[in-house]
């Protein structure tokens, strides 16, 4: 009784999802897909953006290189380097030259040199420009006044340069629109199936 009562159900089941219904679903899981993928996409860039002003301008630079980590680590279609190139597409180029002063000036503190190196910085950054140009600015100066930097323990530029890789599926809305659309696809191709096999019967 209860396998014709689960018999029964199969088919009523069956015959509700009909060949257009399916292809209906497929079509809107499919597009749902599409666009919350390229949402994910949109969102890193966004945080990417964020990510290089932060780099700019020296504030809340660890916070939003975890931000876009996280976030490209979860989510499907955000990898940051699409371009293909093997250099990579997140060069915290500011922070890095950030780090050397830093480091210059913990040099010069502890060498007796600390006026020297306020000199430098202030006529370095009186010319303006870029962190790159003060930096070097401030290494000319302190070679030509000074035998230089004691302490040639600089940080390494690889420290500062990112490049993170989004998982092939993720348990996101993306992700699992992927797999509705996936699923219903292989259903659809059932139903066609056995739809021509039955109308198509052996002989």
């Amino acid at each position: 009784m209860k396998a014709k009562k689960s018999s029964e159900l199969i088919q009523t089941v069956d015959s509700f999802f009909s060949v257009p219904l399916i292809i209906v679903i497929f079509f809107i899981c499919t597009l749902g897909a599409t666009y919350e993928l390229r949402q994910n996409n949109v969102h890193m860039l966004k945080l990417r953006k964020e990510l290089l002003a932060a780099d700019v301008s020296g504030v809340n630079v660890e916070n939003s290189l975890n931000d876009l980590r996280g976030y490209v680590f979860g989510h499907m279609n955000t990898n940051v380097n699409t371009n293909g190139s093997p250099e990579a597409p997140i060069q915290l180029v500011n922070t890095y030259y950030r780090a050397i002063l830093q480091v210059e000036a913990r040099d010069a503190s502890q060498n007796g040199s600390q006026v020297l190196y306020n000199r430098a910085v202030e006529g370095c950054d009186s010319q303006g420009g870029d962190l790159y140009k003060n930096v070097t600015c401030v290494e000319n100066y302190l070679t030509t006044h000074s035998s230089g930097l004691k302490n040639q323990n600089l940080p390494l530029k690889e420290m500062y340069q990112f490049n993170f890789v989004s998982p092939k599926w993720s348990a996101d809305l993306a992700g699992w629109l992927v797999v509705l659309s996936v699923l219903t696809g292989f259903i659809l191709l059932v139903k066609i199936t056995r739809t021509i096999g039955s109308k198509n019967p052996k002989e």
